[in-house]
């Protein structure tokens, strides 16, 4: 009876499937890691403030190289598979026959999972597409793959976030149901359709391309980036408010990022009122200059920033604006 009994348990114990991490316990265990990572930013940021302050946009890059190699080792054969989260709520990342991924297969993922980390990456990428269309595929997969809740990451590298407590003669043989994948190409394909519609209404032209230039070698800024709008609606900051015109004709509008050094002697509306000058006057058809300045840093995992918005115009705009509220004033008097 006992040997029967210990035949039948060693069976049981080969044949079991490991059981998958539920819904809510893997962003639970994210979380701890973010805080973890989020301190060590906010450590780096008190020694190293100024340094990462002239990286401007690349400053992202630390925190990602950070939050890459925290992922990659803790989450490898070489820590067994658990980051600080996963240890804390008894997880796991293993692959299909249970064992700890690769130092390879951990970097791959690890660098998947990141990736929102570069959300203001600007320096490289103006619209953030990508930085948008990955993080919106994981997410699909993970609430809607019910069967093996592999998400992205997991599905590159074959790789399953699993509860602590597994043998390792256990097997995984559950497969993501295929329709997913259409119904994430079509999710994907929305998107990036919306994307690219907005991107028709915003111009870079040469003479953009130009100032651009001649703006990043001020001695005060780190990086700029200006676009070029066509619009027939602008809002923009008045006093404690915000005011919105609607214009018959559609408004030229630049908008410049101007990330400004980090210095007790830098003026941030100097820069934008210095620059402004120099725009109208190499572009006098440009109707309306929308500001948008920043002082700090920003790493990724931790930041600083005091951002401040400006609003300039030319003074054929301004007339417009004027006569353009002046006549919605009379419309909503003549309602009354």
């Amino acid at each position: 009876m006992n040997f029967e009994e210990n035949h039948i348990d060693t069976n049981k114990a080969f044949n079991a499937k490991m059981e998958i991490a539920g819904f809510w316990i893997r962003p639970l265990a994210y979380l701890i890691d973010v805080i973890v990572l989020w301190l060590i930013g906010l450590c780096l940021g008190l020694f190293f403030s100024d340094y990462f302050s002239d990286m401007g946009p690349w400053g992202v890059l630390v925190g990602f190289s950070i939050a890459v190699t925290y992922f990659t080792i803790l989450e490898s054969n070489v820590a067994g598979g658990q980051s600080v989260g996963k240890t804390l709520l008894k997880l796991k990342v293993v692959s299909r026959n249970g064992e700890p991924l690769s130092l390879l297969k951990s970097f791959i993922r690890a660098t998947m999972v990141c990736v929102p980390l570069l959300r203001g990456f600007r320096a490289y990428s103006g619209d953030q597409m990508f930085w948008f269309l990955l993080p919106t595929a994981i997410v699909y997969l993970y609430v809607f793959n019910q069967k093996t809740r592999q998400s992205v990451q997991d599905l590159v590298v074959n790789s399953l976030v699993v509860k602590e407590n597994i043998s390792t003669t256990d097997r995984f043989t559950d497969v993501i149901w295929r329709g997913h994948y259409v119904l994430l190409a079509m999710v994907l394909t929305a998107i990036l359709t919306v994307f690219v519609g907005i991107r028709k209404i915003i111009v870079t032209n040469p003479s953009t391309i130009a100032l651009q230039n001649i703006f990043k070698k001020d001695p005060e800024v780190v990086s700029v980036e200006i676009n070029e709008m066509l619009a027939n609606r602008l809002s923009f900051p008045y006093g404690n408010q915000k005011v919105e015109v609607s214009m018959a004709v559609p408004i030229k509008t630049l908008t410049v990022f101007v990330g400004a050094k980090n210095k007790a002697n830098v003026n941030p509306e100097l820069i934008a009122k210095r620059f402004e000058k120099i725009i109208l006057r190499e572009n006098p058809d440009v109707d309306s200059i929308m500001f948008f300045t920043s002082q700090g840093f920003d790493i990724g995992l931790y930041s600083e920033m005091r951002r401040q918005v400006y609003h300039f115009g030319s003074k054929s705009f301004k007339q417009k604006q004027l006569e353009t509220l002046q006549n919605q004033l009379r419309t909503l008097e003549s309602e009354q």
